[in-house]
């Protein structure tokens, strides 16, 4: 998360491109963080958690582009709460048919049953 942070407080948003890696050498970001992808972290945490909580409260994976997680429902992480899941998912959709997109990151949105090529 702090490397989102950082992101948003150099690019003014968090519109990260998929390839983005962390420059070598740059002293505005932490060595610790050089040659890495921010958004490795937030995807595998707060996207697979909400991915993995709506199929288990819905039991399929057919998420509408409007959907928005409900605030103060005990069904879901306090911290996923009003997350845009749907325009998540359609940003998953475009960007894994993208050079470069994870095959792990494939793997486990077919796992899930999420399906990313359109029928």
């Amino acid at each position: 998360m702090e490397a989102l942070g950082i992101y948003k407080a150099q690019y003014q948003d968090l519109l990260i491109p998929v390839h983005f890696v962390v420059p070598q050498d740059d002293p505005q970001w932490p060595v610790y963080l050089w040659g890495k992808k921010p958004l490795d972290d937030q995807w595998n945490n707060r996207n697979l958690l909400a991915l993995k909580t709506f199929k288990r409260i819905h039991c399929h994976m057919k998420i509408p582009r409007e959907f928005i997680v409900p605030d103060q429902d005990p069904k879901w992480p306090p911290q996923l709460w009003n997350m845009k899941l749907g325009h998540i998912v359609n940003s998953i959709r475009y960007l894994s048919h993208q050079p470069g997109y994870p095959a792990s990151r494939l793997d486990q949105l077919h796992q899930l049953g999420l399906v990313v090529v359109p029928k």
